[in-house]
């Protein structure tokens, strides 16, 4: 992974073995700051405006209306600014509108309550592509329903709301890095031939230089910010043939944009072997 991360994240970010997480060094937390909300407690409340009387959603679209509360505008921290070049890569990112397919709703209030529990819901539906039957563009609306910002010191709004869809189906962006998602020729090449792609496990946990970064007092713009390190078995079923390949990678998780709870917001370092 120490190849992969975006570039911008290796400024914003505590430096680990995998190149990840957040800010303590960088932006000198104070020691008496501290954090009760690290992905795994009770998730605040948040806000949407209701719908006018007898208005309702047409079907597998997300209310337009709602708007996590608990975000706040991360500072400006010396010494951590995002290449500007980066910055605008991302603000050009145009991605789809969110939506849910029949074939991939959204995920349940039980499956979004805490940062694992999201995880272990997210990742098998993410990866679980029967390439002939979905479209790549199903589900990168798909993830976008699903997504949060990536509120890292800075980053703007308009670019950090793009970071999940970036990292999954733009690559060759600045500081960018490997996407498990298969470009559109290679996704349709395997549609063709009939590829199928299962998690048969996985397993996810905190990790442990971001637990450190909260534990010594660093407090994200987001309450529900956390990365977790994910790693799994994919089998990849071909012309009759199974394949084993065994994935590790980082889930940045943060407030979703369209609905209370957890969602996504960038999948990094993506390894698979």
């Amino acid at each position: 992974m120490l190849g992969d991360l975006w570039a911008f994240h290796r400024r914003a970010v505590l430096s680990t073995a995998a190149g990840l997480v957040a800010v303590v060094v960088l932006v000198g937390l104070a020691a008496s700051s501290s954090s009760e909300s690290n992905g795994r407690g009770p998730v605040p409340s948040a806000t949407t405006v209701p719908a006018s009387p007898g208005t309702s959603l047409p079907p597998g679209t997300v209310d337009p209306k709602y708007h996590p509360t608990y975000i706040s505008v991360p500072p400006p921290s010396p010494g951590s600014q995002v290449p500007e070049n980066q910055v605008k890569a991302l603000e050009a990112v145009k991605p789809p509108a969110p939506l849910y397919s029949p074939s991939m709703p959204a995920l349940s209030d039980t499956q979004t309550v805490n940062a694992e529990n999201f995880a272990y819901a997210f990742v098998p539906r993410l990866l679980d592509i029967h390439f002939a039957h979905e479209t790549r563009q199903e589900l990168g609306e798909w993830t976008e329903a699903e997504a949060a910002a990536s509120m890292l010191p800075g980053l703007p709004a308009a670019a950090a709301d793009s970071t999940l869809y970036a990292s999954l189906f733009v690559p060759g962006l600045p500081g960018g890095g490997r996407s498990p998602m298969p470009s559109r020729a290679q996704w349709a090449a395997d549609a063709k031939d009939g590829v199928v792609w299962h998690v048969v496990s996985m397993a996810a946990s905190e990790d442990p230089q971001w637990a450190q970064a909260i534990a010594a007092g660093y407090q994200a713009p987001d309450q529900l910010m956390s990365i977790l390190d994910v790693s799994g078995v994919l089998a990849v079923r071909s012309g009759g043939h199974t394949t084993d390949r065994h994935f590790t990678f980082q889930l940045l998780v943060g407030s979703a944009l369209h609905h209370p709870n957890f969602g996504a917001g960038e999948v990094l370092a993506w390894k698979a072997s």
